[in-house]
Order: structure tokens, then C-alpha cells, then sequence
């Protein structure tokens, strides 16, 4: 599942965007969580090892 925020700078913004993971992964707990942000100057710093954070240009050039 993936989780979109162009500014996670802060605190709320960032405990907002992992509370939604958190919440869809009662509905779908073997899902990857991912959670894009527009930069990497905007990524929280302690993020749950279960949760990929990722500028989302770098997402959009995964293969």
C-alpha cells in the first residue's frame, strides 16, 4: 500500500501518514507499506522498519 504526503516536516504531518499505514494494514497485513514524499529533506527520521520512505521520483524510476 502506498502512502502519499509532498511535506512530511513535520511531527503531526509524519505520525498522520504513518497512523493511515498503520490503520490499512489491519485490512491488509502481508501488504508492502510505502510512504513517498516529494524529497528526501523532508523524510522523517525514525520510521518503523516495516515501512519503505522514499522520495517519490525514486519510486517512479524502480523497475
Amino acid at each position: 500500500m502506498i502512502q502519499v504526503c509532498a511535506d512530511l516536516g513535520t511531527a503531526e504531518a509524519a505520525e498522520r501518514e504513518m497512523r493511515a499505514l498503520e490503520d490499512a494494514a489491519k485490512t491488509h497485513p502481508k501488504a508492502t507499506r510505502r510512504l513517498l514524499t516529494l524529497t528526501r529533506d523532508a523524510m522523517p527520521g525514525d520510521v518503523p522498519k516495516d515501512v519503505i520512505v522514499q522520495p517519490a521520483y525514486e519510486w517512479l524510476l524502480m523497475e
